[in-house]
């Protein structure tokens, strides 16, 4: 869980907010990182986690999975994740690390 709320929480939010400034824009690498660590640690929670968690899970391992894919191809990073960004998958990501039960 830790590793997960690392990656899809305040360390995700800093990198990609990076994308706004343009004299020091995040590397496609470190975005990269960030969405493969997120949807590797969040696979291994699925199974972890209550349904009701487990559902936000899903849906921001659906946009970490689309995200990847686009900057694996070449889709400019601030386009790329822009779907991790929106409210819906927001919420789903801090839903999913504010959680601290058992998993």
């Amino acid at each position: 869980m830790n590793s997960f709320s690392t990656a899809a929480g305040p360390a995700f939010e800093m990198t990609a907010s990076g994308l706004m400034n343009k004299d020091h824009k995040p590397s496609r690498e470190a975005l990269t990182s960030a969405v493969l660590l997120m949807q590797q640690s969040g696979s291994q929670l699925v199974a972890k986690v209550p349904e009701q968690v487990r559902d936000d899970l899903t849906i921001v391992l659906n946009a970490a999975a689309k995200a990847a894919k686009k900057l694996a191809s070449g889709t400019p990073p601030d386009k790329a994740v822009a779907g991790l960004m929106s409210d819906k998958v927001s919420a789903a990501r801090k839903t999913v690390t504010d959680y601290r039960g058992p998993c």
